[in-house]
This record gives structure tokens, C-alpha cells and sequence, in this order.
């Protein structure tokens, strides 16, 4: 059992050590939980070059690393059924298409996503996400260590509880349930690269023909403008991914089962059902990465292509999706200020609502209230990947103007 949640996720606990409300690391246990997941693709140009970017990506810091999975996902041989095919719309015409063909955009999505539910309920991949919020010690027994380690709670006083079966009852395991377990994610991102070449080519052809029978002049002046594009994009290469980003499914039914029924068996928990992910939505992004922009090699080329096409995925997923915003510690209050900038998607003028943790005294559940906004200024902190070029800045954060009752440690959350 242990061997084959192993083989898919390099399983990462990152423990707190400290609960002070007035410093900034007091609400990392506040964070979502991420798993990030590569699916195989026949167009990468260098796997070794893809995976050695995909293994050394920056980790979004605004999540716990929940789990990464070192190598690329193979869905491509999952067998569809007409049922499977039937729930995306599809037919077995569909499968036979072209991945790298633009017009097949639509139909390459609903293949691929087909392909990777199938993957997911096979592979049981919600159970195995669970799984790695229960066994942080890697024995093949349940405990509450990365529960407490997360998000401060009593563990022995969680285990005790969930051994008299009375889950129903207790408030600091909703309360972790609510605030932790179900903010667990998970993304698949396909990565499909293009030469520039034949790009660069096509378009230049194209320019060629479209003066064609021009004189002379302004024949001679179009190509020579056509050439020097063609010659100043070729050498590169283009990636287009899709990400599918799934939530585990998380409620007060689901962990009863779990507790009550699966607590003291992991074994037969591993080869359950009754557990599930849920899509939350999709983002489609593209990256044109040419020898000479902050690159000089393929595997450069590479890097800073799939680097600064996972930034704008995460940056878009995070800004539209509510449940998916992540919550950044405030720094400093004079000024105002928060390690969060362009690789984020931040521009200046954005405002955000300011968190304050606070206890339920009637429920004893944990809550975050808004005390008030900020605005973000017009410098935004650079914190992209450079790719080694120096940034021309003198600051390591983002200045917020706003609310009176900011204090260090209280939460930021786009609006």
C-alpha cells in the first residue's frame, strides 16, 4: 500500500513551530494544501530538460506542499468506454486526433479530461491525498501529528475522541476538517511544447504571399521585415498547457465515514471508494520562450518557458476561483506590507480584504473576520522567475495602503 502512494506523490509535511499573533509565520497553517502533477506528453523536445524545470519549479508559497509527484502522470493509454465517452461528449472518432493540432483544441480538453477521471478513481487518488494528511510518520498507522503540526491542535485529545467514536461531537476535529482537510488541492497540468521554427516559418511565408505581385520596393522592404521576425523568433520553443485543478471532497458525511469506519484500518481505507476529487476549474495558458530572452540554451529555454507558464496558471486559477485564493501574512504596518507581486498577477490598485483570526466562544470553531481593506500601491514587488537577469528593484515586498487596524501576522486576501 505504502509503495504505491510512494510511486505517485513525494510526500512533504511542513511543520509550524510557532503560534504568535504578531508574527507573519502565525498563519501558515492557515494555508490550502497543493499537490502540483505533471501529465505525459510525446512533445517534449528533452524530457530529462522538462522534468529537471518541473522538479526545481518554485513551489507556490502561499500553499502547504502537500505531496508532488516527481514524474509525468501516464494517462495516455487509459481506456474509454462509450459510457466514459458519452459524459464529456465525445465519440471514438474523437480519439483519433492530433494533439498538436490547434483545431482540435476542444476535443484534445475533453479527451484529456476524460482520460484523467478515469486515472483518478483508478489510481484512487483522493484516498492517497488523504492519506498523507493521517500517516506523516510513513508507518502505516493513522495519526493526528501533521493535523497538529498544520493547525495547532491538541492531537491526543483528537485521537482519544475519534476512539470513542464521538467525531460528531467534537469542535477542533470539524473545526481541522473544515479549515484543513478540506482545503486540500490538487493540480494536472498537461505541458505540450511546439518548435518555433516551423511557426516562425509559416508566418513568415505567409507575410511573403501577402505582398506578392506588389512592386518592387515594397516587396523587397516586407520580406526584409519578414526575415528579420522568422530570424529573431525561430530558435525556441512555444508551450501550451492545460491545468485542471481538483479540490478533495470534505464534509461532515465523508469524514464520519472515514473516522468511524476507516480509522483503524488503513488497508482497507487505501482500497475504498467513498472518497472522491472534485474539479474546480481549468486554465489554458501559452508561452513563447525565444534563445536570447534571459535564455542561451535548449534547457534554458525550456526553464524559463514552463517557469512562466505554471506562474500564470497559478496567478489565473488563484483569481478566479474563490475557494482557491490563497491568504498572504501581512509584514510590516508602517507600511503596510506583504510578500505577494507580479508573480501573482498583481498589477497596483487591487484591493484586498484584511483577515483577522478569531475564535467562536459558543462553538469553539476558528473563524476569519474582515477588520477592513487595502489597496495595493503602484510599485508590485518583482518576485518572478529572472532567470538569472538581475531586477532592478530595491524591495522585497509589496506597500498596501488602507485600514488602521492592520497588524503583522493578519491575513490578505484578494477581493
Amino acid at each position: 500500500m505504502k509503495k504505491r502512494i510512494l510511486t505517485f506523490l513525494a510526500i512533504t509535511a511542513i511543520a509550524i513551530t510557532n503560534l504568535n499573533a504578531q508574527d507573519a509565520d502565525a498563519y501558515k497553517y492557515r494555508r490550502s494544501s497543493l499537490t502540483m502533477a505533471p501529465i505525459y506528453s510525446e512533445s517534449y523536445p528533452n524530457q530529462d530538460a522538462v522534468m529537471s524545470s518541473w522538479n526545481g519549479y518554485p513551489f507556490p508559497e502561499s500553499y502547504n506542499k502537500h505531496g508532488f509527484a516527481t514524474e509525468p502522470l501516464h494517462i495516455e493509454n487509459v481506456e474509454l468506454t462509450n459510457e466514459d465517452l458519452a459524459k464529456f461528449e465525445l465519440t471514438v472518432d474523437d480519439l483519433d486526433y492530433n494533439p498538436k493540432d490547434p483545431t482540435k483544441m476542444g476535443v484534445d480538453k475533453k479527451v484529456l479530461q476524460a482520460r484523467l477521471e478515469k486515472f483518478i478513481k483508478q489510481e484512487k487518488l483522493a484516498n492517497q491525498l488523504l492519506y498523507i494528511w493521517f500517516d506523516s510518520n510513513g508507518d502505516g498507522k493513522f495519526d493526528m501529528d501533521l493535523i497538529q503540526e498544520r493547525g495547532r491542535y491538541n492531537a491526543t485529545e483528537l485521537e482519544a475522541e475519534i476512539a470513542k467514536g464521538q467525531t460528531r461531537g467534537l469542535a477542533s476535529l470539524a473545526d481541522a476538517g473544515e479549515q484543513l482537510i478540506g482545503h486540500t488541492f490538487i493540480t494536472f497540468t498537461n505541458l505540450t511544447f511546439y518548435e518555433n521554427e516551423p511557426i516562425a516559418r509559416g508566418i513568415r511565408d505567409a507575410a511573403y504571399a501577402a505582398v506578392a505581385g506588389q512592386n518592387k520596393l515594397a516587396v523587397m522592404a516586407a520580406k526584409k521585415a519578414a526575415d528579420v521576425a522568422y530570424n529573431k523568433t525561430k530558435e525556441g520553443y512555444s508551450l501550451w498547457t492545460k491545468t485542471f485543478l481538483y479540490k478533495l471532497k470534505w464534509n461532515e458525511e465523508i469524514a464520519n465515514t472515514f473516522y468511524t469506519k476507516y480509522w483503524g484500518d488503513p488497508v482497507a481505507f487505501m482500497n475504498s471508494s467513498d472518497f472522491e476529487l472534485e474539479l474546480v476549474n481549468s486554465q489554458y495558458n501559452s508561452s513563447l520562450v525565444v534563445l536570447g530572452e534571459g535564455a542561451k540554451t535548449d534547457e534554458q529555454v525550456i526553464d524559463l518557458a514552463l517557469v512562466k507558464n505554471l506562474d500564470n496558471t497559478f496567478a489565473k486559477l488563484q483569481k478566479q476561483n474563490e475557494v482557491f485564493k490563497p491568504m498572504t501574512p501581512v509584514l510590516t504596518v508602517d507600511p503596510i506590507t506583504a510578500q505577494i507581486g507580479m508573480k501573482e498577477g498583481l498589477e497596483g490598485g487591487e484591493t484586498f480584504d484584511v483577515l483577522e483570526l478569531r475564535i467562536d466562544p459558543k462553538t469553539n470553531l476558528t473563524e476569519l473576520k474582515t477588520i477592513g481593506q487595502v489597496k495595493a500601491g503602484k510599485e508590485i514587488w518583482d518576485n518572478r522567475y529572472n532567470a538569472g537577469e538581475e531586477i532592478k528593484q530595491n524591495i522585497s515586498a509589496t506597500e498596501f495602503k488602507g485600514s488602521k487596524k492592520v497588524q503583522p501576522g493578519m491575513l490578505l486576501r484578494l477581493k
